[in-house]
């Protein structure tokens, strides 16, 4: 990470990394999204699911579809974040290709902290600045990579800058507010009229945005009925973590794992936090 960058996500809890891809590498992992949208559930790879949730269009698994797409979770503009974030321990939870399309509802306000109130218990040092040295490290985050352009007025990602160092219980009067104004979801996607400290990320195609999730997050519901929203996301955790997340993904069936590099395969694994992973050593991690 650049010392701007550790600052930033220290800060905010976030980065947004413009233009990451673009030109061929960016096409290639459109099309490669288009022909797992396209594809029917039917004649899907054995592995591959399909689930239309309340707020998205859930296409599982999406890094393993394709080459394109499996080569956005070691990039090598984010993979140094990844390696830093983990204390140079990556692991792999799970990682999926979303649609949002205007038959979409909006994502309510929430982070993991919510949920560790909850008693699900998995945020612990999710999140801090070492003091004798320029590192942060982060449990729990989430790379988007988005495939497309959103605009300000489409909808989309919201989030709550700094929200990952509030040490006061999340207050219901904020999702209260918001819900009794219609989360006025179409009034703030037409005039930005957002509670205070609340802000709508508007990416464009080839844009990363990586996220705390302790940050406070949701999204808008998506507006424009020409266009959707498709991006990746991609969650991390440190390696020795992996085990204790109760996640449908986290045990891949044989049938992906054959289609992954040995790479990918290795940054999947479940390790202890004295082993340090062979990928870690590499500025770079290629993946054909």
């Amino acid at each position: 990470m650049t010392p701007e960058q550790r600052y930033v996500f220290d800060a905010t809890g976030y980065l947004h990394l413009r233009k990451v891809i673009s030109g061929d590498e960016l096409q290639e992992a459109q099309d490669a999204v288009d022909r797992y949208i396209n594809t029917p559930h039917e004649e899907f790879p054995d592995g591959f699911r399909y689930m239309h949730t309340p707020v998205f269009h859930h296409h599982s698994r999406g890094f393993a579809f394709d080459k394109a797409l499996e080569r956005l979770l070691t990039h090598g503009a984010t993979w140094p974040i990844i390696k830093e974030l983990t204390a140079d321990k990556p692991g792999l939870l799970r990682g999926s290709l979303m649609l949002d399309t205007h038959d979409c509802e909006y994502l309510y306000l929430h982070s993991i902290r919510e949920q560790d109130r909850d008693g699900v218990g998995f945020s612990r040092d999710i999140h801090w600045t070492h003091p004798y040295s320029d590192v942060v490290y982060c449990d729990f985050f989430n790379v988007f990579w988005y495939l497309d352009d959103v605009y300000p007025g489409d909808g989309g990602l919201l989030l709550i800058p700094g929200s990952h160092k509030s040490k006061l219980k999340w207050p219901d009067s904020i999702s209260e507010t918001m819900e009794k104004n219609g989360y006025e979801y179409d009034k703030c996607c037409i005039d930005g009229s957002f509670p205070f400290g609340i802000v709508n990320i508007t990416p464009r195609a080839g844009d990363v945005v990586i996220a705390s999730d302790q940050v406070v997050h949701g999204a808008l519901k998506w507006k424009p009925k020409d266009r959707g929203r498709r991006f990746m996301v991609f969650r991390y955790a440190p390696q020795y973590m992996l085990a204790w997340m109760n996640s449908q993904d986290i045990e891949l069936p044989q049938e992906i794992l054959d289609r992954l590099s040995p790479e990918t395969r290795e940054l999947l694994s479940k390790e202890y936090v004295t082993h340090t992973k062979e990928i870690v050593d590499r500025p770079s991690v290629s993946i054909s």
